[in-house]
């Protein structure tokens, strides 16, 4: 999303719903469609609290419970990202994006993004 937009003037705050495929031997065809949100902050100031605050918003209008238990992940920062736990189902991830997927995707801003299923609300 934000590699698509390094034309464009910073800050960059974007979301997006989409369809998200996953591997899952449970389907009759080894694969499951997910609808899911993304949240992405290209700023200076970026960080994780900034991408958890946007994502408690959104679930707390839904009125659904978030937790977001630390977890390591590789696209993010260490110590710098959780899980995404709504009404106690693991349905996504928060973060920092770590400074090589930054340089693998051509940003030069910190970013902060979240991404979790919208099923679980």
């Amino acid at each position: 999303m934000l590699e698509n937009n390094t034309h464009r003037p910073y800050p960059q705050h974007l979301s997006e719903v989409g369809l998200v495929a996953a591997c899952d031997d449970s389907e009759n065809t080894g694969v499951a469609e997910y609808r899911t949100v993304a949240g992405v902050l290209a700023d200076p100031e970026a960080s994780y609290e900034d991408a958890r605050a946007r994502l408690q918003a959104l679930v707390r209008a839904f009125d659904a419970r978030l937790e977001t238990p630390p977890t390591d992940h590789p696209t993010f920062i260490d110590g710098r990202s959780a899980s995404v736990v709504v009404d106690g189902e693991s349905v996504g991830v928060v973060g920092e994006l770590h400074p090589e997927v930054l340089v693998g995707h051509d940003l030069e801003l910190p970013v902060a993004a979240f991404e979790f299923r919208l099923d679980a609300l």
